[in-house]
């Protein structure tokens, strides 16, 4: 009985000083990001939105350049996916709409794929919830 009570005080005692140490930051999230570019794979780990935004940018750079982004959230993907394949579009000549429809679909776990017509200068995104890749 000596030996339990001396672990389970011993126990406390660490997990006291461990919730003392450790800091959280409340504006840190975690994206499993796999994005395609033109068919070729790339995975990204990001740890704040400013990180996710930037890639969006470079993401939609991408698209005015002539290639084909597809890309979604692996954990969310996951754990979110469902059977139905039911496409969401979305078009717009508005960089920032175009982004936070990307995060929106990102957020629901969807995988989406990124296009611009330089014609019309506009940027098309499909989503789905079934991996395209």
């Amino acid at each position: 009985m000596k030996t339990t009570l001396k672990l389970l005080t011993l126990l406390v005692a660490m997990m006291t000083i461990g919730s003392c140490t450790m800091e959280i930051d409340d504006n840190q999230v975690y994206r499993n990001i796999v994005y395609f570019i033109d068919g070729e794979e790339h995975h990204e780990t990001l740890t704040t939105e400013g990180e996710w935004d930037q890639l969006l940018d470079k993401l939609l750079d991408y698209t005015v350049d002539g290639s084909t982004v597809v890309f979604y959230n692996a954990d969310l993907q996951s754990a979110k996916a469902s059977a139905t394949k039911k496409d969401v579009t979305f078009s717009t000549r508005d960089r920032k709409q175009m982004k936070d429809w990307c995060k929106k679909m990102e957020k629901e776990g969807m995988t989406v794929t990124i296009t611009y017509d330089r014609r019309s200068g506009e940027w098309t995104g499909t989503a789905n919830k079934s991996k395209n890749n």
